[in-house]
């Protein structure tokens, strides 16, 4: 999978005419495209770009010994953050988590800081005069996750 991203990647900026010393901006991503992205970086006609890669992914839990899965594929993460941030060619790569908490559990993955950058928030949401008639209804955009209280939701 990290091979298709890597060769999509690479289709990518040919058709969008990214040149060297261009900024790219990756929302979303997990482990199969931090190595395509590496895979991509270390390829002889890879473009030196300036890379800001935001993780939005809860890490699995401490408990290990029950899960064989989510134990290789928490030090695959860390293996993959670590290899990206020290061979990314001429360019760079800024982590990001969208949550303090989130970006403390990555950043203690010892690969690299992780900073915050929080979703940008419409300030008009935050009205307190409630004019419309009938149910409110409330949305949760994205992955069910606990900084979001998604575990609150029954009590409700």
């Amino acid at each position: 999978m990290s091979l298709q991203y890597s060769k999509e990647l690479q289709k990518f900026f040919d058709v969008s005419g990214v040149t060297n010393g261009d900024v790219i901006f990756v929302p979303t991503l997990g482990s199969t495209e931090l190595l395509g992205i590496q895979r991509y970086s270390i390829s002889t006609n890879a473009k030196n770009v300036y890379y800001h890669l935001l993780l939005r992914r809860d890490l699995p839990k401490k408990k290990f010994h029950f899960n064989l899965h989510q134990y290789l594929n928490f030090f695959r993460l860390r293996a993959n953050i670590k290899n990206l941030s020290e061979g990314i060619g001429n360019g760079s790569c800024t982590f990001y988590c969208d949550t303090d908490d989130l970006s403390l559990q990555y950043s203690k993955l010892g690969s690299v800081e992780f900073k915050t950058l929080h979703p940008p928030i419409d300030q008009t949401l935050k009205t307190k005069n409630r004019k419309q008639k009938g149910p409110l209804i409330v949305s949760c955009l994205g992955d069910a996750r606990e900084e979001k209280g998604f575990q609150y939701l029954p009590r409700i």
